[in-house]
């Protein structure tokens, strides 16, 4: 386990027996026009979300396929360059930025 693990995810129930291959990632991140995050691709590599303390607060990670239903069905067009790939359970969402790339 490392220190991501350790400090961030401790307690989290993943969804282990779900997996994304890497083609599904991709098919999704071109659909959505967005590349994630390499620490978040890794996340999806070994799960297909999960739920729990993240640090100090409750998570909702989001399966793929959430992800790409909420973005159809609730993006409004003006908020199409967030996607929408977590929550708190209590309506707070947490989302990536299209286009964002930390420096």
């Amino acid at each position: 386990m490392n220190y991501f693990d350790k400090v961030i995810f401790n307690d989290f129930n993943f969804k282990e027996y779900e997996q994304n291959a890497e083609s599904q990632i991709c098919n999704v991140e071109e659909e959505l026009g967005i590349k994630f995050p390499e620490e978040y691709r890794s996340i999806l590599k070994l799960y297909n979300g999960g739920s729990g303390e993240g640090g100090e607060h409750y998570i909702d990670l989001w399966s793929l396929e959430d992800i790409v239903d909420f973005y159809e069905e609730n993006m409004a067009d003006e908020s199409k360059d967030l996607v929408v790939f977590a929550s708190d359970g209590c309506g707070m969402a947490y989302a990536f930025k299209k286009g964002y790339r930390e420096i």
